[in-house]
């Protein structure tokens, strides 16, 4: 069959390399693609991720390019079998790879409330009445947090501190921990 005066067999070919092409490109670019245009409205999870839509024109192609080679089939029934094994295969990609790695970058995200009661540091002094900066560490790194005093007093830098309190714009609320005199 021939669309255009080109034969089916070397459309499917240039949609498979384009479709691989531009796939890899997204792949590997993609972050800063979605910065620049604006594409990061469109859910990791969805199935109108660019990555599940370029991902099934080109298995789509691909399996219309091998069927088209290999069998006596028409057409017709080579594109039916094509979208047929493109949405298997896309499908089984979206659901075990794309969904759970979209679900496993949002897990890392803590809330402020799992720092209380927990033991940070200040790293910028925390003045009478005032707000100052304390470094909180977790099994995922380090991170610095707007922080005052419980007792409205100066605690100075490099006091170790521990949470017992949040206010309502996550200010943690801090005492400084007593040292032992020797």
């Amino acid at each position: 069959m021939e669309i255009l005066g080109i034969d089916i067999q070397t459309i499917y070919l240039y949609g498979l390399i384009i479709g691989g092409c531009i796939t890899l490109l997204y792949l590997l670019f993609g972050d800063v693609l979605e910065v620049v245009s604006g594409m990061s409205e469109v859910a990791p999870g969805s199935v109108l991720n660019p990555v599940v839509i370029l991902s099934f024109i080109s298995v789509f192609c691909g399996a219309g390019y091998v069927l088209e080679l290999r069998n006596q089939f028409t057409s017709g029934t080579n594109m039916l079998f094509s979208v047929v094994v493109a949405v298997i295969i896309v499908s089984i990609i979206h659901f075990f790879i794309l969904v759970p790695l979209s679900k496993s970058e949002q897990s890392t995200a803590r809330s402020v409330y799992d720092f209380l009661h927990k033991d940070g540091e200040v790293i910028l002094t925390i003045p009478e009445n005032g707000l100052g900066e304390v470094l909180m560490t977790t099994a995922l790194g380090q991170s610095g947090h707007v922080a005052r005093s419980s007792k409205e007093t100066e605690i100075r830098q490099g006091t170790l501190v521990v949470v017992v309190g949040i206010e309502e714009n996550d200010v943690l609320i801090v005492e400084p921990i007593p040292t032992k005199q020797i």
